[in-house]
């Protein structure tokens, strides 16, 4: 389930998300190729632990420094125009995803001969021969695991398996009760339960391999997911087509024992089950964006 942008509008001072519904909207500024941006066709966002602003776009992959505009390129050997996702590890690597291939980031590349160097970017295609899944989402877990959430499924790398020449990697869809459609959304909670959004709804895999469907809204269960934020309260907060909700972690236990689990139901008592629904305050219902938490620990939508 591709997503995108036709512009970059950088929240400087974004819309904060605070009960019981959005705050005002703050200026925002406007960035465009004319600023120095490889593509108006916006991915991806990511903020690195340095501050830096990393853009996916669909001619490239650029940096922010909050002044000029970095980019890279095929010519720095990313395999593709179209990235679309991007990752900093615990350990300070920088993970890309293109079209087809995930990338390692080299940001000091070896010299070689003649005042040469090497590509900044070593990719390696993920899936089979047959199939070849774009890399759509990033997530390391615990033990330095690396999620990748794709357009046919869920995939997994252990970096600890890593050797010259290549990687292992395990398609892990197959343990989820995903609905048959791409991950949009990854998330990991502080008692290690991944969280998967899709096209079509909503998956939560326990640390023990166990996984569940959580059903956004009774009357209509399949609703996509377009992105999921695990703030450092502990709080889960999911943007969907029809709602935002947020969810205080872990969930008690009679509501996480259920067989099915429907937010809808659980925002109706806030206090009680540690889950809240919000809207806009123009009305409208779909939170198509990303969401970030910014250094104060306010989540902001954009």
């Amino acid at each position: 389930m591709k997503r995108s942008r036709s512009t970059l509008l950088i929240f400087l001072i974004g819309a904060s998300v605070s009960p019981p519904t959005l705050a005002e909207q703050l200026p925002v500024r406007l960035y465009t190729v004319a600023d120095g941006l490889p593509s108006d066709r916006i991915n991806t966002l990511y903020s690195d632990s340095l501050g830096y602003l990393w853009i996916g776009t669909g001619d490239g992959l650029s940096r922010y420094d909050g002044h000029r505009f970095v980019n890279y390129d095929e010519r720095d050997g990313l395999p593709g125009p179209i990235v679309r996702a991007v990752l900093e590890t615990r350990d300070g690597e920088f993970w890309v995803g293109t079209d087809h291939a995930l990338c390692r980031f080299n940001p000091k590349p070896a010299l070689l001969f003649e005042g040469k160097t090497a590509p900044r970017f070593t990719c390696r295609a993920i899936g089979s021969k047959q199939l070849r899944p774009s890399p759509e989402k990033l997530l390391e877990g615990r033990g330095g695991r690396l999620w990748i959430g794709s357009d046919a499924g869920l995939f997994l790398l252990d970096r600890s398996a890593v050797r010259a020449g290549g990687f292992t990697q395990e398609p892990v869809a197959q343990t989820l009760p995903l609905p048959p459609a791409g991950v949009t959304a990854l998330a990991e909670d502080a008692q290690g339960g991944l969280w998967v959004g899709t096209g079509l709804g909503l998956a939560h895999r326990l640390p023990s391999g166990e996984s569940t469907p959580v059903v956004l809204y009774g009357d209509q269960p399949l609703q996509q997911v377009f992105d999921l934020l695990v703030d450092r309260r502990g709080r889960i907060w999911i943007a969907t087509t029809r709602g935002l909700f947020s969810v205080a972690l872990p969930l008690p236990a009679a509501i996480a024992d259920r067989k099915r689990v429907v937010l809808e139901d659980l925002a109706r008592e806030p206090a009680a089950t540690g889950v809240r629904e919000y809207r806009k305050r123009d009305g409208s219902t779909s939170f198509n964006g990303f969401l970030l938490e910014d250094s104060r620990g306010v989540v902001r939508f954009l």
